[in-house]
């Protein structure tokens, strides 16, 4: 015995009852959740500090690489990349 495909399927609509959908018609409603403020924060928080760690680890066991060299830039002068592009013109 072969089995069809189930083409209807019930599904809440905005009022809290239920209605037979065609599958075919299934899609996300408008206006859905959205990633907030805090959320986005707190993960580019995370990425920072992440990111911070991992050069501070550079700087101290191997301070030629790019990171380490990097770090200690911004460690010894957060703003110096400003004057920097500023001396090259």
């Amino acid at each position: 015995m072969k089995l069809s495909k189930i083409l209807r399927v019930i599904v809440k609509d905005p009022s809290g009852g239920s209605v037979w959908k065609e599958t075919s018609q299934l899609y996300l409603p408008k206006g859905g959740k959205k990633l907030s403020f805090k959320q986005n924060a707190l993960i580019f928080i995370g990425l920072g500090i992440c990111v911070y760690t991992y050069a501070q680890f550079q700087a101290d066991f191997n301070p030629d690489s790019w990171w380490g060299k990097k770090y200690r830039q911004l460690s010894s002068d957060p703003f110096g990349f400003m004057l920097e592009s500023k001396k090259e013109e």
